[in-house]
């Protein structure tokens, strides 16, 4: 308990009367101290019990209208205080915001309880300028004793918790070939029978059982299909998202980095709703920038939902632009293929390049000291078990992502690999529709030669108005 004034008022009187009567020699001073001096006790004990009473009896609550908004949309949050039966001393509770949020203007977060009232309510509203998940911090309630002379403060747990959500971008399409799919809306182990993962496809046999067809590899073959299954131990989904200066491309709040961010977030979301261990990492300009290692505690997918709200691009440091035009190097079996042609050449040029054609070795170093390509290569020899890859990036770098998708493979893991199309993101790419489906098909031709490989599917993601828009001037430029 806290003195107030008024106790203190109550013992410097007490203390004045009482050192009058000794000066004064006069029995009633010292006795009008002596009563004051007991009533002060005697209040400190009455006030105890009472405050005890009420933290028993006491019942705060606060309560958002809506357990999810997204940045910047104010929030209405009622908090109110109630007691069982009434009592004689006044309760002030202050709710206190999540760090970070703005309380709207002429806004009271402070509710009152008078004496001889059992219930009392206020609302507020606040904002939140940034993404993310935050608990309300416990409220303050203060105790004012009938008198006025101590009172107690104590907090109470409030209990509640916001999720607050980036602003998503519009017409997400997850698809491929332009139909949509619906691409973490089952369990991660995939769409075999209970316990089993995925291994791989071969095509159909006599005696195969018509439940193991795999109907989305025969369309895509054009021939009938089975999916291998192998017995589910113990695998681990990983989400890796490449947030380097690349995806920072498109219309603000529909870069790729934003529909990257929202897909990764569903399969965040199904991963918890199955309880399964699940990773994130993602991969900047200069390598891993976050590391969260596979878990299924709460708190682990909270922290990586955070994570994935905090995602900015990187800015381009040693990778800068004449890096990349460097990437353009070959790769080793079409770079076999040029020296071959050049074997029996005389000219200076091919004197010049041969030994450039001859050191395939360049290409291996290369690649390793690609940011993603290691990031990924990190991912693998960090997990342990069986691993299925969830990776979101975009197709601008063809040969680094079919490099990717071929150590995933040869490491025993299975990859969802999510590619946004630079073609839906260039801001010119609508003025000629007839140019903008020749770069889609070439999109879709890379799709398909990626997505048959071995424990490998891919899917193209980002505006589908856009997609919409190209392939509906095809099918009309067709009639």
């Amino acid at each position: 308990m806290r003195p107030t004034p008024r106790f203190w008022h109550t013992v410097a009187l007490a203390g004045v009367l009482a050192g009058l009567g000794v000066l004064a020699e006069r029995p009633a001073g010292m006795l009008g101290g002596g009563v004051l001096g007991a009533w002060l006790l005697t209040s400190q004990y009455t006030a105890l019990t009472e405050f005890r009473a009420v933290g028993e009896r006491l019942d705060v609550t606060v309560d958002p209208v809506r357990e999810a908004v997204v940045v910047d949309e104010s929030v209405s949050v009622t908090a109110s205080i109630s007691l069982a039966s009434p009592t004689q001393s006044r309760i002030e509770a202050t709710v206190r915001t999540p760090p970070g949020a703005a309380l709207d203007d002429d806004t009271e977060t402070t509710v009152v309880l008078e004496p001889g009232e059992t219930t009392a309510t206020t609302t507020f509203t606040c904002s939140f300028p940034v993404a993310g998940e935050f608990d309300y911090p416990p409220v303050s309630v203060t105790i004012r004793s009938h008198n006025g002379t101590v009172t107690e403060t104590l907090p109470v747990d409030a209990d509640q918790r916001l999720r607050v959500d980036p602003r998503r971008p519009r017409n997400l399409h997850i698809g491929q070939g332009g139909d949509r799919v619906d691409a973490y809306g089952e369990h991660a182990a995939g769409s075999g029978p209970s316990g089993l993962v995925p291994e791989e496809i071969r095509q159909y046999v006599t005696g195969d059982t018509l439940d193991r067809i795999d109907w989305k590899a025969t369309a895509r073959l054009r021939s009938p299909h089975v999916r291998e299954f192998e017995t589910e131990t113990d695998r681990k989904t990983i989400i890796a998202v490449d947030h380097s200066e690349r995806m920072n491309h498109g219309p603000e709040g529909r870069t790729m980095l934003d529909y990257a961010r929202e897909v990764g977030l569903g399969h965040a979301r199904a991963a918890e709703s199955f309880n399964d261990p699940l990773g994130f990492y993602a991969i900047g300009d200069e390598g891993i920038t976050v590391r969260q290692r596979p878990t299924t505690a709460p708190l682990g997918y909270r922290h990586i939902r955070n994570a994935l709200h905090d995602l900015e691009p990187t800015a381009v440091g040693e990778h800068s632009p004449a890096d990349r035009g460097r990437d353009r190097l070959a790769r080793p079996a079409d770079a076999r293929s040029t020296a071959r042609r050049l074997a029996g050449d005389d000219s200076s040029f091919s004197e010049t390049v041969s030994p450039f054609l001859a050191d395939t070795d360049a290409y291996v170093q290369r690649i390793e000291s690609d940011p993603l390509f290691e990031g990924i290569r990190r991912i693998l020899a960090e997990t342990d078990g069986q691993i299925w890859l969830v990776l979101l990036t975009t197709d601008a770098r063809r040969d680094r992502i079919r490099d990717a998708a071929s150590l995933v493979a040869s490491e025993g893991g299975t990859l969802s690999l999510f590619l946004t199309p630079q073609v839906l993101f260039d801001a010119d790419s609508m003025d000629d529709l007839s140019v903008a489906y020749d770069r889609y098909a070439s999109f879709e031709s890379f799709r398909r030669s990626v997505d048959r490989g071995p424990r490998t599917e891919v899917y193209e993601m980002g505006p589908g108005d856009r997609l919409d828009a190209i392939l509906a001037a095809r099918r009309r430029a067709r009639q």
